[in-house]
C-alpha cells in the first residue's frame, strides 16, 4: 500500500526526469530547421562578408560591446579556478597556428588577386548566407527576413560524413554555386588563415560539447530508471534494497551532473572566447560572432534540477547511515549479557554472623567461654 513516504520518494524522480528533458532539448536544439533554432550556442554573422567597407550599423546592432572584463569575472567560489583554467585551454585551442612568411605572402597575393575579380553584387546574391548558427550537434545557415527575424534554411550535422559542417567549407560551397566564372575564394573575400583556423577550432569545440553532454544525458537516464524502483520498496529506513537503490542513484546522479556541468562550462566559456577571437580576426573580412545565452540558460536549468536530485539522495544516504548506526548500537546492547548485581556483603568482616561484626568497633572480639566439664564428657 502506498503511503505518504512513497509519494515523498517521488521528488527525485520528478527532478531527474525534468532535468533529463531539459538536457535533451539542449542537445537536440537546431537539429532541423524550426526545432528550437533560437537556442544556439554561438552565431557567426557573414552578411557583410566581402564588403571592405565594414557596416558600422550592423556591428553596433549585432556585435557585442567591447569590454575589459573576462569570462570568469562573474564566477566565484570553487568554480573560479576551474573557469580560469578552462578559459586558457579554450583560448589556446582556438588560437590560430603561426603562419610562415611564405604562407603569409601567398595569403596577401590571394587577397589582392581576389579583390580585382570580386563582383559588385552583395553577398546574398553570391549565395552566401547572412549567418551561421552553431548548436551542440549541428550548424545551421540562414538569412534575415525583411522584418529582421532569422530564417533558418538548412542544418548540417557535425558528425555526418557526407557533408561539410565547418563554416569555411559551407561558405566555399556557397561560392561554388555561382559558377566557375566568378573566380571567388575565401581569401578573395577577405578571409585569413587565422580566421579560418579559429572557425574550424570552434567546430571541434562544439563537437566535444555534444559528446560530453550526450554522456551526461545517458547517466541521467540511468538515474531516472534506477529511481523508479525506490518509490515502491518497503522498509525505507532499514531495508537493504532501498539502501542499495539510494547508493546506485547517488552514483548515477553524480556522474550525470559531472558531465553536464563539464559540457555546460565548455560551451559557455568556449563561446565567449571564440566570440572575442572571431571579432578580432574577422573585422577586415566583415565577419563577427555573438555568443548566445539561450542555450546556456536551458542547459543550466537542467543542471540545477539535477543538483536538487543529488541533494535529495545525499540526504537520504546520510539518514540511512544514521539509522544503521543506531540499529547497530541497539543490537550490541541486546547481544551483551546483563551485568551481575553486586553482593551486599563484600568481605567476611561484613557478614552478620562473623565474630568481627558482633564486636564493638575499636575493641577486640569477645573470647568464647570455656567448655564445661559436662560438655567435655
Amino acid at each position: 500500500m502506498l503511503t505518504s513516504a512513497h509519494f515523498f520518494r517521488l521528488v527525485p524522480v520528478v527532478f531527474t526526469v525534468s532535468a533529463l528533458i531539459l538536457a535533451l532539448l539542449a542537445l537536440c536544439a537546431g537539429n532541423t530547421p524550426g526545432v528550437l533554432d533560437t537556442y544556439d550556442i554561438i552565431t557567426i554573422y557573414t552578411s557583410d562578408l566581402g564588403n571592405k567597407t565594414y557596416s558600422k550599423a550592423s556591428e553596433n546592432t549585432f556585435a557585442p560591446s567591447r569590454t575589459t572584463t573576462t569570462e570568469c569575472d562573474n564566477v566565484g567560489g570553487l568554480l573560479s579556478p576551474l573557469c580560469s583554467s578552462m578559459t586558457s585551454a579554450a583560448s589556446s585551442a582556438l588560437s590560430p597556428p603561426t603562419t610562415s612568411t611564405s604562407k603569409a605572402g601567398d595569403e596577401i597575393n590571394d587577397i589582392n588577386n581576389g579583390m580585382a575579380d570580386m563582383p559588385a553584387t552583395p553577398p546574398q546574391k553570391r549565395h552566401i548566407r547572412d549567418f551561421y548558427s552553431m548548436y551542440a550537434l549541428t550548424v545551421c545557415e540562414g538569412d534575415f527576413m525583411p522584418n529582421g527575424r532569422r530564417n533558418i534554411i538548412q542544418c548540417h550535422h557535425f558528425f555526418s560524413e557526407n557533408e561539410a559542417s565547418t563554416i569555411p567549407c559551407l561558405i566555399e560551397t556557397a561560392l561554388n554555386l555561382g559558377g566557375p566564372g566568378q573566380n571567388l575564394s575565401l581569401f578573395s573575400l577577405g578571409f585569413t588563415y587565422p580566421l579560418e583556423s579559429a572557425l574550424d577550432s570552434l567546430n571541434m569545440l562544439l563537437k566535444a560539447v555534444g559528446v560530453i553532454f550526450s554522456i551526461g544525458i545517458g547517466f541521467a537516464g540511468l538515474s531516472f530508471l534506477s529511481s523508479i524502483p525506490a518509490v515502491s520498496l518497503k522498509s525505507a529506513s532499514k531495508g537493504m534494497g532501498y539502501m542499495w537503490s539510494v547508493w546506485i542513484n547517488l552514483v548515477f546522479v553524480s556522474a550525470a551532473l559531472f558531465f553536464l556541468i563539464l559540457g555546460g562550462l565548455i560551451a559557455a566559456i568556449g563561446a565567449k572566447v571564440a566570440e572575442r577571437k572571431v571579432n578580432d580576426l574577422g573585422v577586415a573580412a566583415g565577419v563577427f560572432a555573438v555568443a548566445r545565452t539561450s542555450w546556456v540558460t536551458l542547459a543550466w536549468a537542467g543542471i540545477a534540477l539535477m543538483v536538487m536530485a543529488l541533494l535529495y539522495w545525499i540526504g537520504r544516504a546520510v539518514h540511512l547511515k544514521k539509522v544503521q548506526r543506531e540499529a547497530d548500537e541497539e543490537e550490541q546492547k541486546e547481544a551483551s549479557p546483563p551485568p551481575s548485581s553486586p553482593s551486599i556483603y563484600t568481605t567476611p568482616r561484613d557478614h552478620p554472623h562473623s565474630v568481627s561484626a558482633l564486636s564493638a568497633p575499636g575493641l577486640p572480639p569477645p573470647s568464647q567461654p570455656p567448655l564445661s566439664t559436662s560438655s567435655r564428657r
